[in-house]
């Protein structure tokens, strides 16, 4: 019996086997990019700068240091880091652009980013070991220095696109996504977890998301209104994807705070496409009815 169930258990492939197939995978995405829209439009110096750059300092970190699994990490974080990289690009585009020859390209650009965020998740996701899980990070010095790596992004944002903090500081987006923490907070009896962190993220967008989407169809025929209707749900998403790769980077060492991020990301992500759809989707039933 003993022989008949090892047996039945799969042979593990020889790790140079592994390290082919993941070549092997990579090529085949850059083939397809190089096809569709060219590498160098792809990896952009934006993408490479807020979602590559961060990526690789905090597995190379970590790694070094021991704290976690860089698979893990990898996939906790990328979809946040993309959501985070295309709400900021897509912020700055409707600051500076008016012209529609260079606002359209630069808003495809921001769309890529969750193209890049997905595919760092997905790349984290399939080289993860099974079941195979770190201690969390609990050192004062590796929390330091993780938290300063996770303003990389920032950092690299501001200094590409050459503005200021207070281009992304909305009252109206703030209050409204900092009210759930203030519910969380005033219950004093229950214990800040991570899980709550991340639900109160996804209501701190969800919420200015609605609110965007409201203030932009009244705000139809008055373009003084349209901005500032748009910018308090992408400033919302902006500062939850941000929570959510801060969270990321620390809470992704058991199988259930992965479940948990992978669920709050792609509910970020759903946020997100509500928000464009309503933004960029043709007006075809008011269309109907007119004509």
């Amino acid at each position: 019996m003993a022989e008949q169930q090892s047996s039945d258990k799969p042979a593990a492939r020889s790790p140079w086997l592994g390290f082919s197939f993941a070549v092997l995978g990579l090529v085949l995405v850059a083939t397809a990019l190089q096809s569709a829209i060219g590498l160098s439009t792809a990896f952009s110096i934006e993408a490479l700068a807020m979602i590559y750059l961060p990526a690789v300092l905090l597995t190379l970190y970590c790694a070094a240091r021991k704290l976690t699994l860089w698979a893990n990490l990898l996939q906790a974080i990328g979809i946040p880091l993309g959501i985070f990289a295309s709400t900021f690009m897509f912020v700055h585009n409707l600051q500076v652009m008016s012209d529609t020859q260079e606002l359209f390209p630069g808003i495809a650009r921001s769309f890529l980013a969750i193209f890049h965020g997905g595919m760092i998740a997905a790349f984290g996701y399939f080289m993860a070991p099974q079941n195979h899980f770190t201690a969390n990070i609990v050192q004062q010095k590796n929390k330091l220095v993780v938290i300063a790596l996770t303003t990389t992004p920032l950092i690299a944002g501001f200094l590409l696109f050459e503005t200021t903090p207070a281009a992304y500081v909305d009252r109206t987006s703030a209050a409204l996504f900092l009210a759930p923490f203030a519910f969380l907070l005033a219950q004093s009896r229950k214990p800040i977890t991570s899980v709550l962190l991340l639900r109160g993220a996804i209501v701190g967008m969800l919420g200015p998301v609605l609110i965007s989407m409201v203030g932009w169809l009244m705000g139809q025929g008055n373009t003084m209104l349209l901005g500032p209707a748009l910018a308090i749900g992408l400033l919302s998403e902006l500062y939850g994807s941000w929570l959510i790769f801060i969270i990321g980077c620390f809470r992704h060492n058991t199988a259930t705070a992965i479940s948990d991020l992978w669920r709050t990301s792609w509910h970020a992500l759903e946020i997100y496409a509500l928000l464009i759809l309503v933004v960029f989707a043709p007006p075809s039933i008011i269309e109907i009815l007119n004509s």
